[in-house]
């Protein structure tokens, strides 16, 4: 009987932990792809989470690719610390590497996994006089402004 008993408890405590496990998440970049730690969705990576393989990467991951902000580390030491989009650098981003033995900063804006150039800077109004309101109005089909 008391047998039994732990029998019915020992199934019970297997099967709520097979209903109440996280589902196995893969990251579909196979140099992060070793261990995973974070959010699932779909059984892909989905959410704030760290991937350790040969490199590693922090931050969010959307569809199982980095996605949003984050933080790749390279094995090399080479690091990426900036906006990525289907697991490609895209956005504001800070490259930190190494060339010729010198340390290496490279700020700006990457567009697909490539460098595009510095960030521009905004528009300054050098000088303002006489001017105390303003209004724009669309005219005519919408493409002109007055």
């Amino acid at each position: 009987m008391r047998d039994l008993k732990v029998f019915y408890v020992l199934i019970l405590f297997i099967t709520a932990s097979l209903l109440y496990s996280q589902e196995e998440c893969k990251v579909l970049i196979p140099q992060i792809s070793g261990q995973y730690i974070g959010k699932c969705k779909k059984g892909l990576a989905n959410g704030k989470g760290l991937a350790i393989g040969i490199d590693h990467y922090e931050g969010t991951f959307k569809n199982g690719y980095p996605d949003g902000k984050g933080i790749y580390t390279w094995s090399d030491g080479k690091a990426y610390d900036g906006a990525w989009k289907q697991g490609k650098r895209n956005g504001k981003g800070t490259y930190s590497f190494a060339e010729d033995g010198k340390a290496r900063i490279l700020t700006g804006i990457w567009e697909n996994d490539k460098y595009m150039g510095p960030v521009p800077e905004k528009p300054k109004v050098q000088t303002s006089t006489g001017i105390e309101r303003y209004r724009f109005q669309r005219q005519g089909d919408g493409t002109q402004i007055t």
